[in-house]
């Protein structure tokens, strides 16, 4: 049953595998890590796994919900707004580099933030760090929790694209 129509029996998902085997269909066959942020139960990590036969998947979230088993996967228990947790999972990826840092985690508008500035240096270059749902603090105000001066994430993209000098 699809969880957004409550009268479907379809199920339709979010749609971004389209945008990822587009660019993400080089990296199909080759070995390296990927990195999601927010599995739930797993089901994209396992997909991932399926997808990227040669890749090493890594799974972060704070809920015991995991479900999918497999010696490529790798689920990480640590809730990411907790110092302590991140502490150890830095310990547990030491200098792991990934080629694609997916952010399906909270959508608060803080807590992508703060992921992005933890691990977009853990991103190779040329490689991918993305944010799903990147406009859900802008589109559901309950989620954007800045106190009336912060940057939303499009907007962040539009000064990064061009090469504007960001504050701190």
């Amino acid at each position: 049953k699809n969880q957004y129509q409550k009268d479907s029996n379809m199920i339709i998902g979010h749609g971004y595998s389209k945008f990822y085997q587009k660019y993400f269909e080089n990296f199909k066959d080759k070995e390296f890590n990927l990195l999601e942020i927010g599995t739930w139960k797993g089901s994209s990590c396992a997909a991932f796994a399926k997808y990227f036969k040669n890749a090493k998947i890594f799974g972060i979230d704070r809920n015991f919900k995991f479900k999918y088993k497999s010696n490529r996967i790798k689920f990480i228990n640590c809730d990411l707004t907790i110092f302590k947790d991140l502490e150890k999972l830095g310990n547990i990826l030491n200098e792991l580099k990934f080629k694609i840092i997916i952010d399906d985690g909270s959508h608060v508008l803080t807590h992508i933030m703060k992921n992005l500035m933890t691990f977009l240096s853990r991103v190779e270059s040329n490689c991918y760090y993305v944010i799903e749902d990147f406009n859900a603090p802008k589109d559901e105000p309950h989620l954007n929790d800045g106190k009336g001066e912060e940057i939303l994430i499009e907007e962040l993209f539009q000064n990064i694209q061009e090469k504007k000098v960001l504050n701190q």
